[in-house]
């Protein structure tokens, strides 16, 4: 073999062993990336269960008639801790999807209380047994995190689709997104000052004018006839 057949397989071989790093880098991205979607997913369907678990206790009928939240102390110690964890996981490009996930965490507690007091009901329990906050009735006045949201988010295969893009995001009055929860948690206010808020939030707050691109996603997503 020649100089230059020499030289030209040895520039072959690494322009191989390049493109082969990049490819693994770019698998590992996106596994270590799902994994850690996946997670936050776990997260939040453990919150859902520990609320769900609390309703089927009755904790919540327990709160609603002595209008107090020390039934619900405790479990609220453990959802709030799940929160938390699952807030951690965020990263700052991910600030839209941490907020939306913040915003629904903290609606999900609250709407079984309001739900049943937007009802009327008496604080009193039924005379006939049944239950107040029933995690089984067909008619629910209230919705538990919606995790599922998260799920296209969650497994995006592509390195390129980083940050929030493919997942919810909370809409504004002025903004597309997510506005199922503004009976809860009001746009442009800060009267939920409780409301555990994402380290990515806390260094990148939430981009309430999303780009072209983003606002027809989110449009998609949550078209007007299910916004309000």
């Amino acid at each position: 073999m020649d100089d230059a057949g020499f030289v030209a397989g040895l520039f072959s071989g690494l322009a191989v062993w390049a493109v082969s790093g990049v490819v693994l880098a770019f698998v590992a991205v996106v596994r270590q990336r799902r994994a850690r979607r996946r997670e936050i997913i776990s997260l939040v369907n453990r919150a859902h269960a520990v609320m769900f678990s609390a309703m089927g206790e009755r904790l919540f009928d327990e709160a609603w008639i002595a209008n107090s939240d020390r039934p619900l102390r405790e479990v609220k110690k453990q959802y709030d801790d799940l929160t938390a964890q699952a807030l951690n996981l965020f990263e700052p490009a991910e600030s839209d999807v941490a907020f939306w996930c913040a915003v629904e965490l903290y609606a999900g507690w609250r709407s079984p209380l309001h739900g049943i007091m937007e009802a009327g009901l008496p604080r009193e329990a039924s005379k006939d047994g049944m239950r107040i906050v029933d995690p089984g009735s067909m008619w629910q006045p209230w919705d538990l995190p919606r995790v599922e949201l998260l799920a296209e988010w969650a497994n995006v295969t592509w390195p390129w689709d980083y940050g929030s893009r493919r997942g919810p995001a909370y809409g504004t009055l002025g903004s597309p997104g997510d506005r199922a929860r503004h009976e809860l948690v009001p746009p442009n206010s800060d009267v939920n000052g409780d409301m555990l808020t994402a380290y990515a939030n806390l260094l990148t707050p939430p981009n309430w004018e999303p780009s072209p691109r983003r606002a027809r996603e989110l449009r998609k997503m949550f078209p007007p006839a299910v916004e309000a």
